[in-house]
């Protein structure tokens, strides 16, 4: 992979001038230096962008906060390293902010900056590189949607959830993706407006349910137990025929309920909590999981936590993206840990992309996780060949106390 593109901004020219240099020892010879956030813009609009700016704050005309956010909407940075001499709640809201208008937080840094530091985080913005970016949302036609429902072109992908302290496998999470004849595979974030609008949830909610009992009948067949979880909306929970025919398709199979944990946005909720809590307390009464997804990124999280029969919480990926340098979030994961350990509820890390993430969360006791570090995404096929190499040929999986 090529060295990645740097700016430095700095109104001090000594500072400056002595970051460039530092960076040159690092083997960075192409570097771009601005002193205001105007002049960057002018320099990135002419190069057509870079990967990372290492950032000043406070700076005399457009400040620093100001020139991310421009140069966010028009995609002319991918990371940054924040460089700033400000308070220590400032420091520690400035990358949450930068994290907001989407770029890549490598770490915020005071001055002078330390070369073995800046080298460090460098490097992990050559880790983190590999990581799906969310696309935005494409315009397609209702027609499209509709073929590609009727054409059976969603399709489930599938990615691993990994036990922290033993590094074995402890679920899977069920993922909904579209395979456009021009656009090729899509995210949800493309296309779940179209399906909303078309009112097509409630099908592909099927659809994703049918194919991961499918798995799990199959794996239970083999010996393998498997666990997997599948992502429900307020509108699926609207629906008054959700549960039966849960119920229904379970029995079908003939596999242990426990074996199914339902993910429900914690946002999505909040919008109509009694008519989504009495089709939880159903599923939990039929054995299956409940898990709150993007815990702590919605609205009113404890008081969702004390009302929702939930036996999982998952942790919104933002925490963990910013636990390294944000000591608030790292209180905030070690709060939630112990927190859950007392309800006796499973703590599952989104977005765990380095081994530093995985060693800070384990040393807080943090139960599963699941990220980039273990594996993407996969179609249902990759995935079944990657877990049948963590298992082994002979191996038989434990089976899960899904709580």
């Amino acid at each position: 992979m090529p060295a990645p593109l740097i700016m430095v901004l700095e109104d001090h020219p000594i500072l400056r001038q002595s970051t460039a240099i530092a960076l040159q020892t690092l083997s960075h010879e192409h570097i771009l230096m601005a002193f205001d956030g105007l002049d960057a813009l002018q320099q990135l609009r002419r190069s057509g962008g870079i990967d990372i700016a290492i950032c000043d704050i406070r700076m005399p005309g457009m400040d620093g906060m100001t020139f991310l956010r421009i140069a966010a909407q028009e995609r002319l940075i991918r990371a940054v390293i924040l460089v700033s001499e400000v308070s220590e709640e400032l420091r520690q809201a400035m990358p949450c902010l930068a994290d907001m208008h989407g770029l890549q937080v490598l770490r915020e840094l005071g001055k002078p900056v330390c070369i073995p530091t800046l080298a460090e985080q460098i490097n992990a913005f050559r880790q983190i590189d590999r990581i799906e970016i969310p696309a935005p949302a494409l315009n397609l036609p209702d027609a499209e949607i509709m073929r590609g429902f009727r054409n059976d072109e969603f399709n489930i992908y599938i990615q691993p959830k990994i036990e922290l302290k033993t590094q074995t496998e402890h679920s899977a999470e069920v993922l909904t993706r579209l395979h456009h004849i021009e656009y090729g595979t899509l995210s949800p974030a493309q296309f779940i407006d179209q399906i909303r609008n078309q009112k097509l949830q409630h099908e592909i909610t099927r659809t994703v349910l049918e194919k991961s009992l499918q798995i799990i009948e199959s794996e239970h067949l083999a010996r393998r137990a498997i666990a997997m979880s599948i992502n429900l909306e307020i509108a699926d929970l609207q629906n008054p025929d959700l549960i039966s025919h849960i119920d229904r398709r379970i029995r079908h199979y003939r596999v242990p309920a426990s074996a199914l944990t339902f993910e429900v946005t914690e946002g999505e909720q909040d919008r109509s909590p009694a008519i989504s809590l009495e089709p939880l307390i159903r599923l939990r009464l039929m054995g299956c999981g409940v898990s709150i997804d993007d815990f702590g990124a919605g609205y009113s999280s404890l008081q969702r936590l004390c009302d929702t029969p939930c036996s999982e919480l998952k942790l919104d990926a933002s925490f963990v993206r910013r636990m390294k340098s944000n000591l608030r979030a790292r209180e905030a994961i070690a709060s939630t840990v112990s927190l859950a350990r007392h309800l006796g509820l499973l703590v599952v890390a989104e977005g765990i992309e380095t081994q530093g993430q995985l060693r800070m969360l384990q040393a807080l006791g943090c139960d599963a996780g699941q990220g980039y570090l273990f594996a993407p995404p996969m179609p249902s096929e990759n995935y079944l060949q990657w877990r049948s190499i963590r298992l082994g040929s002979t191996t038989t999986a434990a089976s899960r106390d899904i709580r």
